[in-house]
């Protein structure tokens, strides 16, 4: 008797556990839209709960990911870190030189006296792989500048993630950014304006929406120049699509994996191929960090879905120098979509929830991405601005409908237009709108 009541309960408790996993499955398969599991249950009483409960599941996820990433270092952790630490002492540089041939170099700057009593300059530089001396007289050197590199502390989360990028690359700290780089100080060092003048841009741009304009916490950064390591950091993350790109992020560590140009043999020009021998290309790092500023300044909220159009129609925004500046290509690719009849219908763009979607309704990824850049951007513009900042406000509280067709009601409604007038406006000023040779305009 005993034993069949031991059975009993172990029985229902299988059953317990085996009913709990597929319900999380089923959680997980409706946030992420997940064929064919979604298929069945779409429009239906569970995809509702599913939804409801998905948020608070990824909140406790997040919680729980982070208490465990900020956990203390234990003794072999901290002994690792106090040699990255040492290693960051060594090769970060103090200032940067202009020589008087324009040269730059970022080194540790010392100044010494001959033999003589002249004066001289040494430049201990580290150029990713070695440290090289140059030495200096003052009319070698035009101009010279202290960087004022960050000491403040490191929490435990960065550095490890440094110390699981400990082969892979040069530790750099440039705060608000931990960096990992396979290329020398000067590739970080852009990176890091670059970054630093995005998130002065889209603080600027969404400022009503941000209780907070500073970054809670650190954003790593990997500069990788070793194409398997990249791969492998890419179907880590469940993106094996991702392992011919030249960057992307992930939200979950908050971190931004960005490729080296030159070091990636996979990888054809793009955009003009603008990108110098050695460096990343400027506009995958404005794309990215712009994906990923979006969530660490809770522009987005990542505990709900984000439609394809929105998260990568604001990306494509702040791509360029100038946050929504016209790029010749995607005009190109866009009007002749329009003279062809071939543009995604926008009620079903808007309904994309994720980039395989979009491949699938127009048989052309960059068709998909053009729309979403040309529909974000004209909801940017000043006769629709006022009324986007308040559907992205409404975004933050989680009061959006999440079925694609009141969705677009809702948008538009707070747009004060309707959804046909709104996509005439968008092919109207695609048929009108003029680009200069330079490949970037503004709207007449």
């Amino acid at each position: 008797m005993k034993k069949k009541r031991w059975r009993l309960i172990l029985q229902l408790g299988n059953l317990v556990l085996l009913v709990l996993i597929l319900g999380l499955y089923t959680v997980y398969a409706v946030q992420n839209e997940q064929p064919p599991v979604y298929g069945w249950v779409a429009d239906t009483p569970v995809e509702r709960a599913a939804r409801f409960i998905g948020p608070a599941l990824w909140m406790q996820h997040r919680k729980v990911s982070d208490q465990y990433r900020d956990r203390p270092l234990t003794d072999a952790e901290a002994k690792r870190a106090e040699g990255i630490q040492r290693r960051m002492a060594r090769i970060v540089p103090s200032h940067v030189v202009v020589r008087s041939d324009g040269a730059i170099v970022y080194g540790k700057l010392s100044e010494h006296r001959g033999p003589d009593g002249l004066p001289f300059y040494l430049v201990n530089e580290f150029d990713g792989r070695a440290f090289k001396q140059h030495r200096l007289v003052p009319s070698d050197l035009r101009r010279q500048a202290e960087l004022g590199i960050s000491e403040e502390p490191l929490a435990p989360r960065d550095w490890r993630f440094l110390l699981d990028h400990e082969e892979l690359g040069n530790p750099y700290f440039l705060a608000p950014y931990v960096f990992v780089s396979a290329g020398d100080f000067a590739t970080v060092h852009e990176v890091y304006l670059t970054l630093s003048l995005l998130q002065d841009q889209m603080v600027r741009t969404f400022r009503p929406l941000m209780a907070d304009t500073e970054l809670a916490e650190h954003v790593h950064v990997w500069l990788a120049a070793d194409h398997h390591s990249y791969v492998e950091a890419a179907r880590s993350g469940d993106s094996v699509e991702l392992v011919n790109s030249i960057g992307f992020f992930r939200r979950n560590g908050r971190q931004l994996y960005l490729f080296l140009r030159d070091r990636n043999p996979h990888l054809s020009p793009t955009r003009g191929d603008e990108a110098r021998s050695g460096q990343v290309d400027s506009r995958a790092v404005r794309h990215e960090g712009a994906h990923l500023l979006s969530l660490v300044l809770n522009i987005l909220d990542d505990e709900q879905r984000v439609p394809f159009w929105l998260e990568e129609g604001l990306a494509q925004y702040f791509e360029t120098p100038t946050p929504g500046a016209l790029d010749i290509a995607r005009i190109g690719l866009l009007q002749q979509a329009l003279r062809d009849g071939e543009l995604v219908p926008w009620q079903e763009l808007l309904a994309l929830s994720r980039v395989e979607e979009a491949e699938s309704s127009s048989g052309s990824v960059g068709l998909a991405y053009a729309q979403a850049w040309w529909f974000f951007r004209h909801a940017m513009s000043p006769r629709h601005r006022h009324g986007f900042l308040n559907y992205l406000a409404i975004r933050q509280t989680q009061q959006v409908p999440t079925e694609p067709e009141g969705h677009e009601i809702f948008l538009m409604n707070i747009l004060r237009t309707t959804a046909s007038k709104f996509h005439a406006e968008l092919e109207e000023e695609l048929e009108t709108v003029r680009t200069e040779e330079s490949g970037f305009a503004d709207l007449p």
